[in-house]
C-alpha cells in the first residue's frame, strides 16, 4: 500500500480539489483508494456534500474510538472510499492536534487500511501544525501544489526548509513532486510565475501535468462531484487529472499485478 500526503505551506492553492480529483482518477484506473481528510475545516466534505461533511469521521475515530470500518464513507465508485474529518467543536479540534501530532494514531489507521487499499491519500490543512507533522511521520510521499501567483514563489524557500528538516528526522521522505495549479494562460503575470517555477525546480520534482484556472472546478464543487462526473461530455481539466494519475503511478511505483497467462486455442 502506498501513502500520499497533499501538503503545502500556503492556503488557497487547491490542495483539496487536487486530492479529491486525483483520488477519483486513481480509483477509476482500478486502484483501491481511500481519501482521508486531515483538515479540521472538513474540506473534502465541503466539496462533496453537506451529508458527507456532517458524517462521523476521523475525529470520532481519534477521540471517541469509533471502529474505522463504520466511518469509511462509500462512494458510487467501488474502488474509492472517503474518511471525512467529521463534525467537531473547537475544543475537539484542539484535542485532534494533540491526538494526531505524534503520528501514532495515524499509523494505527494506516495499519487498519493496509489490506483493503492500494493507496491512501491524505488531504492536509495548510502549514506545518501538529496534524500535518503527524502525517509526515507516516507517509511514503508528498505532493505540494504551487499556485501560479507571485505569493507562491515567496513561500517556496520556507516549505523546502521544512521538508529538509522532516527528512532529517525520519527515514527518507519521497518528494513525489510539485504541481503547478491555477495557472491562467491569459494572465502574463501567471505565465511568468510558471516560467520561474519551471526554471527553479529540476524536472523530476515538477509534475509535467499543469492544472489551469478553470471555472468548471468551481461548478463541480458546487454540485459536489469530481470533475470527471460533472458532465457526460468529458471536461478537459478532468482529463488532466487522468494524466496526473498516470504520473503518480510512475512516481509512487504503483505496480499493477500481471494477469496470469491463459492458453487457449484460436479455433476449436
Amino acid at each position: 500500500m502506498k501513502t500520499l500526503l497533499i501538503s503545502s505551506e500556503k492556503g488557497g492553492v487547491g490542495r483539496t480539489t487536487i486530492a479529491l480529483n486525483l483520488a477519483y482518477a486513481l480509483a477509476k484506473r482500478g486502484w483501491r483508494t481511500s481519501l482521508v481528510d486531515l483538515d479540521p475545516q472538513g474540506g473534502v466534505g465541503r466539496l462533496l456534500s453537506p451529508k458527507v461533511m456532517q458524517a462521523p469521521g476521523l475525529c470520532q475515530y481519534a477521540l471517541e474510538g469509533h471502529p474505522l470500518p463504520t466511518l469509511m464513507y462509500a462512494t458510487r465508485l467501488k474502488s474509492l472510499q472517503v474518511l471525512p474529518f467529521g463534525p467537531s467543536t473547537p475544543q475537539e479540534r484542539a484535542s485532534m492536534s494533540v491526538a494526531l501530532g505524534d503520528g501514532a494514531l495515524l499509523k494505527q489507521l494506516l495499519d487498519e487500511l493496509e489490506t483493503s487499499n492500494d493507496i491512501v491519500i491524505f488531504d492536509a490543512p495548510s502549514g506545518f501544525g501538529p496534524i500535518v507533522q503527524g502525517a509526515y511521520w507516516n507517509v511514503d510521499s508528498v505532493i505540494s501544489p504551487l499556485r501560479a501567483d507571485p505569493l507562491t514563489l515567496r513561500g517556496i524557500p520556507q516549505f523546502l526548509e521544512q521538508l529538509a528538516w522532516i527528512q532529517e528526522q525520519r527515514e527518507p521522505l519521497d518528494i513525489a513532486g510539485f504541481i503547478i495549479n491555477m495557472w491562467d494562460i491569459q494572465d502574463p503575470t501567471s505565465a511568468e510565475v510558471v516560467q520561474e517555477i519551471q526554471q527553479s525546480f529540476p524536472e523530476p520534482t515538477l509534475f509535467r501535468t499543469m492544472l489551469p484556472l478553470d471555472r468548471q472546478v468551481m461548478k463541480a464543487a458546487a454540485k459536489g462531484v469530481p470533475l470527471g462526473l460533472l458532465s457526460r461530455n468529458l471536461v478537459p481539466t478532468a482529463s488532466l487529472f487522468d494524466q496526473l494519475a498516470m504520473e503518480c503511478e510512475s512516481k509512487l511505483s504503483l505496480i499493477e499485478k500481471e494477469p496470469e497467462d491463459e492458453n487457449f486455442a484460436l479455433v476449436d
